[in-house]
């Protein structure tokens, strides 16, 4: 488990705090046009986009935990649809 979890949560703490301030640094350049009436889309877009990735990227990580913790005995297994016999 340490073998896979040490290096992804290395890569989730470096990649999420780069993509953070990148998004600071987007929202006061955002704030900046706003005020001097020089706002386009594209200067929306990407800090849109920037969480869009942030949170997706969280969905995914607490998905596979939520996971990681049920199979190992944390929680009931989710149980999956069963097979509807046929009425004869």
């Amino acid at each position: 488990v340490w073998v896979t979890a040490a290096p992804m949560l290395f890569v989730i703490v470096t990649t999420g705090t780069a993509a953070a301030q990148m998004l600071g640094a987007q929202i006061d350049a955002l704030s900046t046009r706003w005020n001097n009436g020089t706002l386009q889309f594209i200067h929306v877009l990407q800090p849109a986009l920037i969480l869009a990735m942030l949170v997706s990227a969280g969905i995914v990580v607490f998905a596979a935990a939520v996971r990681i913790w049920s199979a190992t005995g944390g929680l009931e297994p989710r149980r999956g649809l069963g097979v509807a016999a046929a009425a004869e």
